[in-house]
């Protein structure tokens, strides 16, 4: 029996090691949403939500077995009782692909995960923050699932629910600040800053240029690199041997654009980030310049260059309406409760 018990624990080893459990998206796993939703636990009527991760959130392929979502933190919430089924599909490889109606959002492989039922969703009395993942959907059957394949979407749909709110945690929404590095601009000196303090995948960014001269041609350079050897000189170059004593060149020069300043010595440069989830994380790099006849022999004065960090949107998003079986909804990106998935 000892001999039978021990063949038997180490048959079943592999199973249980390779189940695991993990946070989508990632950034969220100990970090708490900027805002919350009440979709689509909080609307006291039928709500159907639609939530979509990209398989580039996800570490491996496996079965999806169970889902749990978490309440806002800091918040506290009574036990609430909905009727509510679950359905899985992979989905669009890009949360950019999802569309405003349902039915396009899935593939063939679409199931039923969790039948419907009445459930009793837990109280929350204790306002972590962030709060636990006590929000649990234990799935009635697996879903097989592999991240190259596409987003995992999950169709969360409540028939009926109780009246009164139940905040579930939503994903945040990034800050970009601008980053100084290298020498001090000269001139008067020259300022180049970022106006978006929100740099995110799909959004504008403008790049600003202040105390140039009122009414003069300003510019800002683009680049990838802040030092180091490139065409033939090295960065920071100082401009004192071709005219511009105590200017620089801080950046590697990519592209380049003009605007003409205002009477207070700004100008301002509109720039659309590439809606390529991908990019979060990427650095922008720019310098500003001014073109002074007075300043200097070559007429120029430069800033300190400064970068800035492309952040969000996450790489989720979700459709969602009221209503237990609406042909489409409201389409958002960068939006989903962050989510913890259990994948064996």
């Amino acid at each position: 029996m000892v001999r039978f018990a021990a063949v038997l624990l180490a048959a079943s080893s592999p199973v249980l090691c390779a189940q695991s459990a993990f946070v989508v998206p990632p950034s969220h796993a100990a970090l708490e949403g900027t805002s919350s939703t009440n979709v689509p636990f909080g609307r006291s009527t039928a709500m159907r939500c639609q939530l979509a991760y990209e398989g580039a959130l996800f570490p491996r392929a496996g079965s999806v077995d169970r889902l749990a979502f978490r309440l806002d933190g800091g918040t506290t919430a009574p036990s609430k009782q909905v009727e509510v089924g679950i359905r899985a599909a992979t989905g669009p490889a890009s949360v950019l692909a999802l569309q405003a109606t349902f039915a396009w959002n899935v593939g063939s492989d679409e199931r039923e995960v969790f039948a419907r039922r009445i459930l009793d969703l837990p109280a929350q009395t204790l306002g972590q923050t962030p709060s636990p993942f006590s929000v649990p959907f234990p799935f009635d059957a697996p879903f097989p699932y592999d991240p190259r394949a596409g987003s995992l979407v999950l169709d969360v749909t409540v028939f009926g629910q109780a009246p009164g709110a139940y905040p579930i945690d939503l994903t945040w929404v990034c800050d970009s600040p601008v980053q100084r590095y290298g020498p001090p601009g000269c001139g008067q000196p020259l300022v180049a800053d970022a106006a978006t303090t929100q740099v995110m995948w799909g959004q504008p960014l403008d790049l600003r240029v202040s105390q140039a001269r009122g009414g003069s041609v300003a510019g800002v350079f683009l680049g990838t690199r802040e030092q180091g050897p490139w065409n033939g000189i090295v960065l920071p170059f100082d401009l004192a041997p071709v005219g511009a004593p105590g200017c620089h060149l801080s950046i590697d020069v990519l592209a380049l654009t003009f605007a003409p300043a205002n009477a207070l010595g700004v100008a301002t440069f509109p720039f659309m980030i590439p809606a390529r989830p991908d990019l979060v994380g990427a650095t922008i790099r720019f310098q500003g310049f001014d073109i002074d006849p007075q300043a200097n022999a070559l007429g120029l004065v430069t800033s300190q260059p400064g970068k800035v960090t492309v952040c969000g949107w996450e790489r989720v998003g979700r459709v969602w309406a009221p209503g237990a079986a609406p042909a489409t909804g409201t389409r958002e990106i960068g939006l989903a409760p962050p989510a913890e998935i259990t994948l064996q």
